[in-house]
Formats: structure tokens, C-alpha cells, sequence
């Protein structure tokens, strides 16, 4: 079954899905960048119209979160979970807190960046969850240096 996942580099989402891949050592899967990200055919062939995708035979795989569990499923060696369910909870956890707390806040953050006039009410909210987040992230990633 040849799989491609359409990626960019600056994707956080996409970055997850890559060191996936990377770290179980799957050379079947071909990575490419789309041509076509952001235009309207990207969006006809791939209705989210975002990145990660993971196409499997044709059919499109959208959402980091679930090709990631999708490939430890059928890529289960070596194993990117945790030794207890506890342990896998606290894994996905942190996934969660990445993409949601953190990297959807500063998504919504950067148009403040490019604005001409920034709303100082929008910034301090967006970028104090951000350092909010990002500091329970850091606490509960560990000291054993792994999530």
C-alpha cells in the first residue's frame, strides 16, 4: 500500500507526522512537499485543505493526531507509546497541549505581526495563553528528557 504524506517544512503539525516517521524508520512512506498547498485544488482534492495529509492508496488521511496513531497502529515496532496506558495518556497529553493550547493561540497570535495597527488586547491575551501553556508544558514534560 504506497503512502505519501504531504507536508511542509514550517508545519508544526506536518514536523510531528515527519519525526513519526523518521523515528520508526519508515522509508516507505515518501514525504512531499504539495505543489498546490493553499489553492483551491489542493482544497478539492483534500477538503480540510491543511497539512499533514497522509494519502494511502488515493484516499486522503487529514489531522497529525490521527495519522499519528493511524501509524503506530500499523507500524506498532518500535513502539512510540508509552510501557503502561498511564504513560501512553501522558504521551497524547502533551500532544494535545502542543497543538491545541499552544499552537493554535499563537496561530491566531501571528496575524497581529503582519497587522498595521496591532490590538494590544489580542496580543496580550493569545500570548499570555501561549507562555501559560508553554510553562505547564515544561512541567509536566518530565526530567528524564522524554515526554
Amino acid at each position: 500500500m504506497p503512502m505519501k504524506l504531504f507536508s511542509r517544512d514550517l508545519s508544526p503539525y506536518s514536523a510531528r507526522v515527519r519525526m513519526q516517521i523518521y523515528a520508526k524508520g519508515l522509508t516507505d512512506i515518501e514525504i512531499v512537499r504539495p505543489g498546490t498547498f493553499g489553492t483551491p485544488e489542493f482544497r478539492q482534492d483534500y477538503p480540510i485543505g491543511r497539512i499533514p495529509v497522509l494519502d494511502i492508496d488515493g484516499e486522503a488521511m487529514p489531522e497529525s493526531e490521527v495519522i499519528a496513531e493511524y501509524l503506530e497502529e500499523i507500524y506498532p515496532e518500535p513502539s512510540l507509546l508509552g510501557a503502561t496506558p498511564r504513560e501512553t495518556a501522558h504521551i497524547r497529553t502533551l500532544a494535545r497541549i502542543g497543538d491545541i493550547y499552544i499552537m493554535n493561540n499563537m496561530f491566531m497570535l501571528s496575524p497581529q505581526s503582519r497587522a498595521a495597527t496591532r490590538n494590544q488586547g489580542i496580543v496580550d491575551l493569545l500570548g499570555g495563553q501561549v507562555v501559560r501553556n508553554l510553562k505547564a508544558l515544561d512541567r509536566m514534560i518530565g526530567e528524564d528528557g522524554f515526554a
